[in-house]
Formats: C-alpha cells, structure tokens, sequence
C-alpha cells in the first residue's frame, strides 16, 4: 500500500466499517453491519470528497492513535473524542490535512459512543460477501483493530479547498433525550404498575447489538402467553434484548414502537404516550388478526 497509516493503540473497539454495509445474507444468519450513526459515517466520508459509503473507521467509546506515514485528507464526525493532531486540538465536522509523521490521537468520546474518521480515498480492504464492513463477534470481515496493524488507501488528488458540515447541521449528541411512543401488540401484558415505570422512567440504554434497558418491567400474569411472529423494525421496544441494527423477524413480546430509530449508548432515555396511541394500538391489532 503507497499510502499508510500505523495502529499505535487501537481503542477499546475501532472497525473499518462501508455504508451500508453487508447487505442481502440474514437468511444465512450475517447481518449486515456497518456503521449504527450512518448519518455521521456518510458526513464524514463526504466532507472529504469520497463517496458516502466508502470505508472509514468507526470508533466506540475510546478511539486510536493513528501515526500517519504519509500525507492525507481526513475529517471526524460523531461524537466529540477529544482528538488531537501532533498534540493540537482538531476540530470535527470539517476535512483537514495531515502531514507525513502526524500523530492523530482520539481518547475518550466526551459526548456520544461512537466517533467515525475518513480519509481521502477510503480504506482499503479486501471485500468480503459485497462489503468491508466488519462483524468482529462472527469474524466476518476481519476483527477490530490491533496495534502494529496498518490502514492504507488510494493515491487521489488533493482537494482544492476544504468542507465542513455547516454549525446548524450537526447533529446533537444529549446525554439524555425523550421519544415518543405508540402502543404495540402486547402492550396490555403490561399491568398498570408496569405501564407507569414504562412511561415515567429514565431508561437507561446500553449494548451495541442489542440495546439492554433498565429499570425492569413489572408485567401481568398474561405476559406468560407464546408470543407471535412479529416484525423487527429499527424502532421497536420488546420485553427482551433485540437486535436493532436491521430488520429481521423474531418471536417477542412487542410493547411498543419508538420515534427514535437509534439512540446512542450511555443514554437516557424517556418514553411519552404518542397522541396517536389509540388509533395506531386499534390498527395494530386488526393487522394482528389479518
């Protein structure tokens, strides 16, 4: 590779990941991966004149220190990761250049989990089933990053001037937010005890492929009934951990539909009855039927 950038400390969990990912294989049990804050992904690939779903790097929680052996355009969006360029802050949301022997350190995330670095050209990886992306628990394109591992990408022309997301335009990362929420199926498993924490609680989220809520739910004798084939969608809130990075389908008890699609790791949450509860809990269960 001409181009090359060193793995001095990779960070607790830092993949090469491409938008959107590994599409098309569920039915053999590889979901598709990718980035989970695609809006930043694509942000960042674009601010430094690649398409939106090259290959770049997705840091969690803490990110890596990066020695570059040759000159690059990069850009960091996401949360704020406290990066710093031959030990001077670097601003995020914009593309700056990066001379040959920098160092790019990016320690703890101060807001938000996970932070995404792009680099002009994109990273080189050899595909796996149509995607770069990296699904480290199954092994399937390559594991996170190591120290001593080395990131390469194309020769491409420097960009005449530099972009950056307009201030308006950047997405905030609260550390704790409120979604509203629309009754599904099995909301009446809950009883009224457990309706009442549902909705006056601070949720705690927590976990990457599942997202793990707490406090625990209080629930009705009913709750012990089999429950149905549903649908996953992005948003959906069941009685037990589910996978909520694609759609698939499972058996679960569906409580609710959220208006958040994702919500970051670490974060509060709080659940407000949508208006439209009524309606939407009454269409939901004559589709049931159907």
């Amino acid at each position: 590779m001409s181009n090359r950038a060193s793995v001095l400390q990779p960070g607790l969990q830092t993949t090469v990941q491409d938008y959107p990912g590994r599409v098309g294989h569920w039915r053999v049990g590889i979901p598709p991966s990718g980035p989970m804050d695609s809006l930043a992904f694509r942000l960042a690939n674009l601010l430094v004149g690649n398409s939106p779903g090259a290959a770049a790097l997705e840091m969690q929680f803490t990110g890596p220190t990066l020695r570059f052996e040759t000159a690059a355009t990069i850009a960091l969006t996401g949360g704020d990761c406290g990066a710093t360029l031959a030990g001077a802050a670097v601003p995020h949301w914009r593309s700056l250049d990066v001379a040959a022997g920098q160092e790019l350190r990016c320690p703890a995330l101060r807001s938000g989990a996970r932070a995404y670095l792009a680099i002009r050209g994109g990273i080189e990886k050899d595909p796996v089933l149509g995607s770069r992306a990296t699904f480290p628990r199954g092994g399937v394109g390559g594991e996170a990053l190591a120290a001593g591992a080395s990131l390469g990408w194309p020769d491409t022309d420097r960009p005449r001037h530099g972009w950056r997301v307009a201030p308006g335009r950047i997405p905030a990362y609260a550390s704790e937010i409120e979604v509203a929420l629309t009754d599904g199926l099995h909301v009446d498993w809950l009883d009224e005890a457990g309706r009442a924490i549902f909705l006056g609680a601070a949720w705690k989220v927590s976990g990457s492929i599942r997202y793990r809520m707490s406090p625990s739910l209080t629930t009705s004798p009913s709750l012990n009934r089999t429950a149905s084939m549903n649908p996953v969608i992005r948003a959906r809130i069941s009685t037990r951990p589910i996978a909520s990075t694609r759609p698939t389908n499972s058996v679960a008890r569906v409580i609710g539909f959220s208006s958040a699609a994702t919500v970051p790791t670490g974060m509060a949450v709080g659940c407000c009855a949508d208006p439209w509860d009524a309606a939407a809990t009454r269409k939901n269960r004559a589709a049931a039927r159907i």
